[in-house]
């Protein structure tokens, strides 16, 4: 409670534990999801939770982002996009609806909960605004933390703050 660098230290890191952790129910999700989805309710339902969990991931933190090319890849890797010499236009027209289904209960799942937030804080938009520009403003003028401590402190006080970094 007392140290204020665990506590900074930890404040950072949990954005990016949650979205480790959502990112690996994500995987998992994926590695049971077909592509096509032949009329079953439940590979539609997986793939309306792959959608929402894909934005929850998204909205935690903005990294998250980056990754997404990463899941696209390892989907295309296990379904052997990559090893067949097979053409993906010709898989697309053979089974153009049941990707559209998956890419429609996907979609619709990514946006649900992006669609509900920015329902919930439209009435408060320009409070969000001044808050989005406030912060910037001090950002500019703010030396973080981290920057203060290795320029400013002594040699000891750094090892201790790089021995929290690679413990958290």
């Amino acid at each position: 409670i007392i140290d204020t660098t665990y506590i900074q230290a930890s404040r950072l890191t949990r954005p990016e534990i949650l979205v480790l952790v959502l990112m690996i129910l994500l995987l998992i999700l994926l590695t049971q999801a077909k592509l096509f989805i032949n009329k079953s309710k439940k590979q539609g339902l997986l793939w309306f939770l792959i959608g929402l969990l894909t934005s929850a991931v998204i909205l935690t933190h903005y990294y998250a982002v980056l990754l997404a090319p990463v899941l696209i890849s390892y989907y295309l890797m296990k379904h052997g996009f990559f090893g067949k010499k097979v053409a993906i236009s010709n898989l697309i027209k053979d089974h153009f609806r049941e990707i559209l289904k998956a890419a429609i209960l996907f979609a619709f799942g990514f946006f649900t909960p992006l669609l509900w937030w920015l329902f919930t804080i439209s009435p408060h938009l320009e409070l969000l605004q001044l808050h989005l520009s406030l912060s910037a403003e001090l950002k500019a003028f703010e030396t973080p933390w981290i920057i203060s401590i290795f320029q400013r402190s002594d040699s000891l006080l750094k090892m201790i703050h790089l021995n929290y970094f690679a413990l958290v």
